[in-house]
């Protein structure tokens, strides 16, 4: 991303720790590998709901970061409202005030947002289309400015 190179103040995400968070289920070492598996078995109740079609952008702002909104966000909280029904009472969502997002770098110092957008005047196009043709129940850890992670299991089970 070109914008997010002029900036200083930012640190981009690597491409392959680009992500969205559709529910946040715990700490990885709270997890013990039967939540885990019971956990993809009940990720088989959103077979229906794949792939995703999604809009990313237009390029905005949170506390610490610089992010791309996704959008029709409907179909991402019904995913996530089928995953949680599907999860019952083994894991409670640790996110509230969900906003689907995709963060798209992290700010390393403090700066004024009028900054951070500048920088994305003359970005074209606007948004992106993207198809998620599945889910990734990954393990994530927070590392200085990012969030790497590891894919546990692909979501529904089976898909490629």
């Amino acid at each position: 991303t070109p914008g997010l190179r002029r900036i200083e103040n930012v640190d981009a995400v690597p491409a392959d720790w680009l992500h969205l968070t559709v529910l946040e289920v715990g700490y990885a070492d709270e997890v013990v590998r039967s939540d885990v598996a019971a956990m993809v078995a009940a990720a088989e109740t959103i077979r229906d709901l794949m792939p995703l079609r999604l809009d990313l952008g237009p390029v905005s702002t949170m506390t610490d970061a610089v992010v791309l909104g996704v959008h029709p966000s409907p179909e991402v909280l019904a995913v996530r409202a089928t995953l949680a029904e599907g999860l019952g009472t083994l894991r409670r969502p640790h996110d509230e005030g969900f906003w689907p997002h995709v963060s798209i770098g992290y700010l390393n110092t403090d700066c004024r947002r009028e900054e951070v957008m500048a920088a994305f005047e003359n970005v074209v196009p606007r948004t992106v289309s993207v198809t998620v043709p599945r889910l990734t129940l990954a393990a994530v850890t927070r590392l200085e400015t990012h969030y790497p992670w590891q894919s546990v299991a692909r979501l529904p089970p089976g898909q490629p």
